[in-house]
């Protein structure tokens, strides 16, 4: 496969699996929370979690799949996630026009509060963007 249909095809996919990685993410820390305050195993975010995670792996390790698509995930999320860390006021309103997944009940939050606001985006935008970072280092040298 050529280069530039390889990057192009990586940063299309980052893309798509940005906003998949958003509203699972922000399953499980909604279920971790019910967890928690019901003093129940918490095994729904733990499975949400753990289903961002794999995610997270095939868009940086996928064989021929270019970094960008680690980097086109990440990058958006770290952003969200630094926006609800130092603005949480605008990032929640702001969040509150983002539409809610059918597959999920709207608990009345807007989408993405209780992961924004946990830290959840800035850690898995951070570490997708630091692998596709080295991965593009280690394919260049």
């Amino acid at each position: 496969m050529p280069s530039a249909l390889r990057h192009l095809l990586g940063a299309a996919i980052g893309l798509l699996a940005a906003p998949v990685a958003f509203y699972v993410t922000e399953a499980g820390a909604r279920a971790l929370r019910a967890a928690l305050a019901g003093f129940v195993p918490g095994w729904t975010g733990l499975a949400c979690l753990s289903a961002v995670a794999v995610l997270g792996a095939a868009l940086t390790c996928w064989p021929g799949l270019s970094p960008l698509a680690a980097a086109c995930c990440g990058v958006p999320l770290a952003v969200v996630g630094a926006l609800f860390a130092t603005e949480p006021e605008v990032a929640t309103a702001l969040a509150r026009g983002l539409p809610y997944p059918p597959i999920l009940p709207d608990p009345g939050e807007p989408a993405g509060a209780v992961a924004g606001l946990t830290g959840l985006y800035v850690l898995l935008g951070g570490l997708l963007t630091v692998s596709a970072a080295r991965l593009w280092w280690r394919r260049e040298s």
